[in-house]
């Protein structure tokens, strides 16, 4: 009995589970409030490249083969024109030029990221990080070139304010000509100054103070300015001893101003020591 019991609630427990869980709706959706729900919209270009016709696939695929892309790429790629058009032609353009991916997004209303997605999707390979490499020496390259012929790289160096091994890095990168060239040097041959003998020879005497205040007062009217006391007896000595062959320069005459006479252009160099 009680058994029965048990398999007569546990068929209830069933039936009103399924009752309550298993039903239903089987009315249609309700419309909106402006009708029904419209399908899905494609997507529309927008912007200043809205106008860009995409490539028909005849011309893609000369393209792609110009590029010299694999047959299997070319055939992934080419399965895009009648549903994705736009797609495709950013492929061709990722495939056969050296533009960005940003600047190709822009140009068929797409992004950066979607068009990689499907590059990677159709087997394109990956380009490669970083700037792309210059085709031709930017104007601080050329002024450093410049330099570098006509003065050689340290020289250069000096003058840019950039370090020799940057500056010969820049001359091996556009001009390896230029490597371990040395700038020509033009040398003027100066005339040998004429030596005078060496003065080993020391000369002393005595003068009174007078004599020596007369000596520091002469003032010479030749042209040689200002000359010490030491410097005014040398030349006195140094007249009396040139040869007299027409070739030696006058004595230079000075001016003496006695302590209270007048002024009286004498030349002091020919006078006789007392």
């Amino acid at each position: 009995m009680i058994l029965g019991l048990a398999l007569s609630l546990e068929k209830c427990t069933f039936v009103y589970m399924s009752t309550i869980y298993g039903k239903h709706n089987s009315s249609p959706a309700k419309p909106g409030k402006n009708g029904p729900i419209p399908a899905a919209r494609h997507h529309r270009r927008r912007g200043p490249n809205a106008d860009i016709v995409p490539y028909k696939p005849d011309e893609a695929k000369t393209k792609l083969a110009e590029a010299r892309v694999t047959t299997e790429v070319v055939s992934s790629i080419l399965s895009l024109a009648p549903t994705k058009p736009a797609v495709m032609s950013a492929l061709v353009d990722l495939a056969c030029s050296d533009e960005t991916a940003k600047a190709i997004a822009e140009r068929y209303a797409l992004t950066a990221s979607f068009v990689h997605y499907w590059g990677k999707r159709v087997g394109l390979p990956k380009r490669q990080r970083g700037r792309r490499m210059l085709l031709e020496p930017t104007p601080r390259h050329a002024r450093i070139l410049e330099l570098v012929r006509a003065h050689g790289i340290t020289e250069a160096a000096r003058r840019v304010g950039i370090s020799r091994q940057r500056a010969h890095a820049v001359v091996c990168r556009w001009e390896p000509a230029l490597r371990g060239r040395r700038p020509v040097v033009k040398l003027t041959v100066l005339p040998r100054p004429e030596r005078h003998p060496p003065r080993v020879v020391v000369v002393s005497f005595r003068i009174s103070t007078g004599d020596w205040e007369r000596l520091l007062n002469a003032t010479p009217v030749g042209g040689e300015g200002e000359m010490s006391g030491f410097a005014k007896a040398r030349a006195i000595v140094l007249s009396h001893l040139a040869a007299p062959d027409g070739n030696e320069p006058e004595p230079t005459k000075a001016v003496i101003n006695p302590a209270g006479g007048n002024a009286e252009i004498i030349n002091v160099y020919s006078q006789k020591s007392a």
